[in-house]
Protein backbone atom coordinates (compact mmCIF):
# COMPACT_ATOMS: atom_id res chain seq x y z
CA UNK A 1 0.00 0.00 0.00
CA UNK A 2 1.65 3.44 -0.96
CA UNK A 3 1.90 6.01 1.46
CA UNK A 4 0.03 9.00 1.50
CA UNK A 5 0.56 11.87 -0.50
CA UNK A 6 3.24 9.86 -1.92
CA UNK A 7 3.09 8.41 -5.88
CA UNK A 8 3.41 4.57 -6.11
CA UNK A 9 5.55 3.53 -9.24
CA UNK A 10 3.32 2.03 -12.03
CA UNK A 11 4.60 0.07 -14.72
CA UNK A 12 4.35 0.68 -18.50
CA UNK A 13 3.64 -3.27 -19.81
CA UNK A 14 2.43 -3.10 -23.34
CA UNK A 15 4.03 -2.76 -26.84
CA UNK A 16 2.03 -0.09 -27.98
CA UNK A 17 2.43 2.15 -24.98
CA UNK A 18 6.32 1.57 -25.29
CA UNK A 19 5.79 2.32 -28.96
CA UNK A 20 4.14 5.75 -28.29
CA UNK A 21 6.67 6.94 -25.43
CA UNK A 22 9.65 6.40 -28.17
CA UNK A 23 7.51 7.60 -31.59
CA UNK A 24 6.54 10.64 -29.67
CA UNK A 25 8.50 11.08 -26.56
CA UNK A 26 11.76 13.44 -26.08
CA UNK A 27 14.77 11.64 -25.09
CA UNK A 28 18.02 12.36 -23.40
CA UNK A 29 21.16 9.78 -24.06
CA UNK A 30 23.62 9.22 -21.43
CA UNK A 31 26.18 6.79 -20.36
CA UNK A 32 23.95 4.27 -18.11
CA UNK A 33 20.47 4.59 -19.99
CA UNK A 34 18.34 6.13 -22.73
CA UNK A 35 15.42 8.39 -20.95
CA UNK A 36 12.50 8.55 -23.06
CA UNK A 37 9.71 10.47 -21.85
CA UNK A 38 6.50 11.67 -23.11
CA UNK A 39 3.28 12.78 -21.16
CA UNK A 40 0.46 10.37 -20.46
CA UNK A 41 -2.20 12.57 -19.49
CA UNK A 42 -3.26 10.38 -16.17
CA UNK A 43 -2.47 12.01 -12.74
CA UNK A 44 0.32 9.66 -12.01
CA UNK A 45 3.70 8.77 -13.88
CA UNK A 46 4.50 5.11 -14.73
CA UNK A 47 7.80 3.67 -15.66
CA UNK A 48 9.24 0.73 -18.97
CA UNK A 49 12.55 -0.52 -18.35
CA UNK A 50 14.18 -2.29 -21.82
CA UNK A 51 17.18 -3.13 -22.07
CA UNK A 52 18.86 -4.75 -25.19
CA UNK A 53 20.84 -7.71 -26.05
CA UNK A 54 23.97 -5.61 -26.83
CA UNK A 55 24.05 -4.85 -22.64
CA UNK A 56 25.07 -8.86 -22.59
CA UNK A 57 23.69 -12.27 -21.62
CA UNK A 58 20.57 -12.84 -19.61
CA UNK A 59 22.38 -12.33 -16.65
CA UNK A 60 23.73 -9.21 -17.35
CA UNK A 61 20.22 -7.79 -19.03
CA UNK A 62 18.51 -8.63 -15.74
CA UNK A 63 20.83 -7.30 -13.34
CA UNK A 64 21.13 -4.15 -15.69
CA UNK A 65 16.99 -4.39 -15.14
CA UNK A 66 17.29 -4.65 -11.69
CA UNK A 67 19.73 -1.40 -10.76
CA UNK A 68 17.36 0.43 -13.15
CA UNK A 69 14.28 -0.22 -11.15
CA UNK A 70 15.50 0.00 -7.54
CA UNK A 71 17.02 3.88 -8.72
CA UNK A 72 13.71 4.13 -9.74
CA UNK A 73 11.70 2.65 -7.22
CA UNK A 74 14.25 5.29 -4.49
CA UNK A 75 13.56 8.11 -6.86
CA UNK A 76 10.41 7.92 -7.75
CA UNK A 77 8.16 10.45 -5.00
CA UNK A 78 9.97 13.19 -6.66
CA UNK A 79 9.33 12.45 -10.45
CA UNK A 80 6.52 14.95 -11.96
CA UNK A 81 2.92 12.76 -12.46
CA UNK A 82 1.49 12.60 -15.50
CA UNK A 83 4.63 11.30 -17.41
CA UNK A 84 5.49 8.08 -19.27
CA UNK A 85 9.07 7.56 -18.55
CA UNK A 86 11.04 4.74 -20.36
CA UNK A 87 14.69 3.61 -19.05
CA UNK A 88 16.69 2.08 -21.93
CA UNK A 89 19.39 0.10 -19.71
CA UNK A 90 22.92 0.62 -21.51
CA UNK A 91 26.50 -1.68 -21.36
CA UNK A 92 27.76 0.72 -18.86
CA UNK A 93 24.92 0.75 -16.31
CA UNK A 94 26.25 -3.36 -16.03
CA UNK A 95 28.91 -2.52 -13.75
CA UNK A 96 29.03 0.92 -13.28
CA UNK A 97 29.28 1.47 -8.85
CA UNK A 98 25.37 2.38 -8.05
CA UNK A 99 26.36 6.00 -6.63
CA UNK A 100 28.08 6.85 -10.15
CA UNK A 101 24.68 5.56 -11.75
CA UNK A 102 22.16 7.36 -9.87
CA UNK A 103 24.09 10.33 -10.63
CA UNK A 104 23.88 9.59 -14.46
CA UNK A 105 20.07 9.04 -14.24
CA UNK A 106 19.34 12.20 -11.88
CA UNK A 107 21.05 14.62 -14.11
CA UNK A 108 19.22 12.81 -17.68
CA UNK A 109 15.92 13.16 -15.46
CA UNK A 110 16.99 17.04 -14.57
CA UNK A 111 17.32 17.45 -18.28
CA UNK A 112 13.65 16.26 -19.01
CA UNK A 113 12.47 18.68 -16.57
CA UNK A 114 11.12 15.27 -14.84
CA UNK A 115 11.53 16.43 -10.92
CA UNK A 116 9.03 18.08 -8.97
CA UNK A 117 9.56 21.58 -8.16
CA UNK A 118 10.35 22.82 -4.57
CA UNK A 119 6.95 22.98 -2.87
CA UNK A 120 4.99 21.19 -5.74
CA UNK A 121 2.78 18.44 -3.90
CA UNK A 122 3.42 14.91 -4.28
Amino acid sequence: MARPGVQSMRKIVRRNEFRRVFDVGKQVVGGPAVVYTAPNGLDLSRLGVVVSSRAGGAVARNRVRRRLREWARRAWSRVRPGYDVVLVGRRAAREMPYGRLADELERLFDALGLWREKGEDA
